[in-house]
């Protein structure tokens, strides 16, 4: 499998458990420390020389589109303040990957968003990231992933194991071990019991497929509630082609929740040197309460 040169993102969900501060403010861009949280993801699409990204959204979320274009007016008045350092991280991700968008007008579950890509994928093989799963510590993921792929010829995806009150949360994967970090996948199903899993290995928000999948997507019948799963696209995937999982190193913080937001955002703020002080000082006022 050539290597991956587009990523999608998906975004267009309504970001419910964030309410009301995500009736007018998508949960992408709610702040973590002073980054939206979207911009985390595109530092692995950067970091691992993806060029160019497809942002699935929704028709009621055009401020990510407006996050992500000039702002001349903007840029001119941090200019003039000598501030321009302000938005240097930002521009460098703009200057990295070209952004295109597609719109997921349904909500009809994580296949039905990826399908929303075909057009500008294409035929080649492309990455996807959930918004909602942030990796920190050490270089880009993907970027190992992406060599993974490149060294098996197949389909990756991200694993992490999974304490068994979690199982429920994620799609499982029965596997083989084949090497240090490193299996080949026999089996995914999303979302199951503890007694019905296959492992503890769960899929975290970061994959490396094929076109392959559009096709299977399109022919994966919808479930009870109407919606297509990536992960039934995979299990049908996974009788034809290769499918391999790489444990994640580093950090894992599932910021699709208020509490996994705050831990990722303590985190930083504990690793930001003219941060960590003041929240020490929180901590030890508190402490002694």
């Amino acid at each position: 499998m050539k290597r991956a040169s587009v990523a999608v993102i998906p975004a267009a969900g309504f970001g419910t458990r964030f309410l009301p501060a995500t009736k007018a403010v998508p949960k992408e861009l709610l702040p973590i420390l002073h980054r939206p949280a979207i911009e985390f993801i595109f530092d692995d699409i950067v970091g691992a020389q993806i060029p160019e990204s497809v942002l699935i959204t929704s028709e009621n979320k055009s401020a990510l589109a407006m996050h992500f274009s000039e702002a001349p007016n903007l840029e001119s008045h941090l200019q003039s303040n000598g501030s321009e350092h302000l938005l240097e991280q930002h521009q460098n991700l703009l200057s990295n990957t070209t952004i295109k968008y597609a719109i997921q007008d349904r909500q009809l579950g994580l296949g039905h968003a990826v399908l929303q890509a075909e057009q500008l994928v294409g035929d080649r093989p492309f990455a996807v990231l959930l918004p909602d799963d942030i990796l920190l510590g050490g270089s880009s993921f993907l970027t190992k992933m992406l060599a993974v792929s490149a060294q098996l010829k197949g389909s990756v995806l991200a694993l992490k194991r999974v304490p068994p009150d979690m199982i429920s949360r994620y799609g499982v994967v029965s596997a083989s071990q084949i090497a240090a970090n490193q299996y080949r996948i026999h089996g995914i199903v999303e979302k199951p019991s503890i007694h019905d899993a296959p492992s503890d290995l769960a899929v975290i928000g970061r994959y490396i497929l094929p076109p392959t999948i559009f096709h299977i997507l399109r022919s994966t019948p919808s479930g009870a509630l109407g919606e297509i799963q990536l992960t039934d696209g995979i299990a049908k995937l996974i009788e034809s082609e290769p499918v391999f999982g790489l444990i994640v190193e580093g950090d894992h913080y599932d910021v699709g929740t208020p509490q996994g937001m705050l831990a990722c955002a303590l985190t930083l703020g504990l690793e930001h040197a003219e941060m960590r002080e003041h929240l020490l000082e929180i901590f030890r006022k508190w402490s002694q309460k």
